[in-house]
Parts: C-alpha cells; sequence; structure tokens
C-alpha cells in the first residue's frame, strides 16, 4: 500500500520541478520560432489578519479540515520542514486562475491519457503560485496550495464522475475546491464529491 502512494507522489513532484524550471526560464531563453510571452499574475498578495500581517495556516489544520469533510480520506502529505503555509487573498487567486486560462488557450493545452491529464494540469496550476510566491520573497514558506485525489461519484465543474485530481487552495474564505482544467472554484462545503476525497499533497 505504502508503494502505490509513493508512485503518484513522485511522479507528481517530478512533474512540478519540471514545469517550475520552465516556467523559471526567460523568454529570451527560447527558440524565437518557438517563443511565446509567458503571462505571469501580478505581485502575490497574502491574505492578512487584522494587525496586518500575512495569514499563515500549518498542515495539520489542513488536514483536520479535509478529514472533516471526507471520512474516507488517508493522509495530507506535505515537507515536514515546512512549518507553516502562507494563505493567498482571494481576489489575488482569482487573478491567478484567470491568468492560468489564458496560458492554457495560449499554449493550447488539452486533455490526453498518459500524456497530459488531470495530475499535469495540477502540477501547472501550482508551479504558477509557487513561483510568484517566491518572486514576492516569500522563501521560507509554500503557498496553502496543493492538489488531492477524488474518487468523484457526481458530475462537478463540466467533468464526469472518475478518479480525479483536483487543486485546493486556502484564502481567508476557507479552503477552496479548484478544477484545474477550466478554472472553476467552489468552497469545500459547497464540493458535491467532498465526501468521496481520498488523499492531498502540499508543495
Amino acid at each position: 500500500m505504502k508503494k502505490l502512494t509513493q508512485r503518484p507522489f513522485m511522479s507528481f513532484l517530478i512533474n512540478f520541478l519540471l514545469i517550475l524550471a520552465l516556467l523559471a526560464i526567460p523568454a529570451s531563453g527560447v527558440a524565437k520560432e518557438a517563443s511565446f510571452k509567458l503571462s505571469m499574475p501580478t505581485e502575490f498578495i497574502p491574505a492578512m489578519d487584522k494587525d496586518g500581517s500575512p495569514q499563515y495556516i500549518t498542515a495539520e489544520q489542513i488536514e483536520k479540515t479535509l478529514q472533516h469533510h471526507s471520512k474516507g480520506f488517508k493522509k495530507l502529505y506535505w515537507n515536514k520542514t515546512i512549518k507553516h503555509f502562507i494563505l493567498t487573498r482571494h481576489g489575488w487567486l482569482k487573478e491567478l486562475l484567470a491568468v492560468y486560462n489564458i496560458m492554457l488557450n495560449d499554449i493550447n493545452v488539452h486533455a490526453k491519457a498518459d500524456v497530459w491529464d488531470c495530475e499535469n494540469f495540477s502540477s501547472f496550476l501550482n508551479a504558477l503560485a509557487t513561483v510568484r510566491i517566491w518572486k514576492s520573497g516569500y522563501y521560507d514558506t509554500r503557498g496553502a496550495i496543493g492538489w488531492m485525489r477524488v474518487d468523484a461519484k457526481k458530475e462537478w465543474a463540466g467533468l464526469p464522475p472518475v478518479m480525479h485530481a483536483l487543486v485546493f487552495a486556502v484564502t481567508e474564505y476557507g479552503l477552496l475546491v479548484i478544477e484545474p482544467q477550466n478554472g472553476q472554484i467552489v468552497e469545500l462545503k459547497d464540493y458535491p464529491n467532498k465526501e468521496f476525497i481520498q488523499e492531498a499533497f502540499l508543495f
């Protein structure tokens, strides 16, 4: 059972790191005939506490939230050296999703089994968020953005009920579920497959 959980995690991590490297390459480093303008969201804006300081959350808090909504939830995986994760402001997250959708359209990416699927879409969105957070100087943390595996039983966001990878993010509005193939977003409490979430990953 342990190997079954490690294999998709390692595959996802490798994809994530490759995409992260791609996003870090300046446009000048790409051949002219293949170059395109890489859209990026504006400077990262964290959710703020009343005293004006950025809001953070622990992985344990996220795990408890997922366990509360899904009886079948098994585990949240994360880098144990990271003690807390920074929350994104909801408005900035919406902008991130808008830019992400523009990028998907610009590079004409479509789902294809065993080539580019839901886990790759999740990797791409996570990498885009991470690069922007790092470029804003938050090197000692990661965004409270990750992905989760769901054995979806109900159709949502235009996709059929299948074993699926979705992105989650925590803002001042709480934990949100995001369909990485089209950017549709919903609060966890309103996600129709919340009880079927099996495991989640934070980077």
